[in-house]
């Protein structure tokens, strides 16, 4: 449960807010509440943050060690025909530099949205946040129907063809209620292997970046980005730097075993998308700026309210692909 709460917890990606002036770093404060929920359809787990604007004496953010949390508020999701409350909780803070007080949130572990039927479409959700002092927020956006979604191009296995120079990975809902156009996606493909450890084959994975630049201490990395496409593609050499990257530096090949692939999209709302559009870095353990007084989508206060969803697709790899890196095939059980 504890480890559940943690991965929930660090999906918000929020903690506390700072304000910030374009010219004057000190702007005047307002006394304005915070709330962030991001709503993943594919689990009953759901998490959300509710703090206060605060002040500072200095221009730094970080010198505060007040926690801003702010506590006994009612917060209630309706969906359907259904009301679901959240309750407060807390775990141990992993970052006790800035706060050495347990990190606490709210959350709702009956909250079904999962979409799992073609021809499913998409669902209005709201949100109202009761605060002691009266003030109320509120927010509202609509369920995503990933059940309807269908991968109309992927390959069965990888490469898919002898002189193969990339692979596609392309998605469409099925139902024609639906548009491709109205969401955004973040794709990911992985390769699982394993790696020999004290004689114990440990399972890992390895991300496929869409662009590698340079080598050695000088190279950069890329990896997919929040897009409105609904395709992506991954060139064969770039999955070849993650074959070779895994064992690079250890000449015993046999320590590792390739499996299959793993393509997981990512499919979120506006809100969601626009939020990280908007440069919203996780920059420590649980905090954040907001520097464009319009990234907010919640009444009567600040924050975001969103929602997400994600498909995976397994992919096979090649037995003689895999074979020319001297590496183990292991069989899918």
């Amino acid at each position: 449960m504890k480890g559940a709460v943690l991965i929930s917890v660090a999906a918000l990606f929020v903690c506390c807010i700072a304000c910030q002036d374009s010219v004057n770093p000190k702007a005047e404060m307002k006394n304005q509440t915070v709330f962030y929920c991001f709503i993943n359809q594919d689990t009953l787990f759901q998490t959300a943050y509710l703090s206060r604007v605060y002040d500072v004496n200095t221009s730094n953010p970080n010198d505060n060690k007040a926690d801003p949390f702010v506590e006994g508020a009612v917060i209630r999701i309706d969906y359907k025909s259904n009301s679901y409350l959240f309750s407060d909780s807390s775990v141990e803070r992993i970052d006790e530099s800035r706060y050495n007080t347990p990190f606490r949130f709210y959350f709702n572990d009956k909250l079904n949205l999962k979409s799992t039927v073609l021809f499913d479409l998409p669902m209005p959700i709201s949100v109202q946040v009761s605060l002691a002092d009266g003030t109320t927020l509120s927010s509202n956006t609509q369920t995503i129907p990933s059940g309807d979604i269908l991968f109309e191009k992927y390959p069965m296995v990888i490469p898919d063809k002898a002189n193969a120079t990339s692979e596609t990975f392309q998605w469409d809902f099925f139902s024609t209620k639906n548009s491709v156009e109205k969401y955004y996606y973040l794709s990911k493909l992985e390769l699982l292997y394993t790696k020999r450890i004290n004689g114990a084959d440990v399972p890992m994975k390895m991300e496929v970046p869409v662009k590698t630049i340079g080598s050695g201490d000088a190279e950069e990395v890329r990896y997919p980005e929040i897009t409105r496409q609904n395709l992506v593609y991954f060139s064969i050499e770039n999955i070849k730097y993650v074959m070779n990257k895994i064992s690079e530096g250890d000449p015993d090949k046999n320590n590792y075993g390739v499996k299959n692939m793993i393509f997981t999209l990512k499919i979120m709302d506006k809100n969601i998308a626009q939020y990280y559009a908007a440069g919203q870095t996780f920059k420590d353990e649980f905090s954040m700026r907001i520097d464009a007084p319009d990234l907010t989508n919640i009444n009567g206060g600040l924050g975001m309210f969103g929602i997400y969803a994600q498909r995976t697709k397994s992919v096979g790899l090649d037995r003689g692909f895999a074979a020319s890196f001297g590496y183990r095939y292991l069989e899918n059980k």
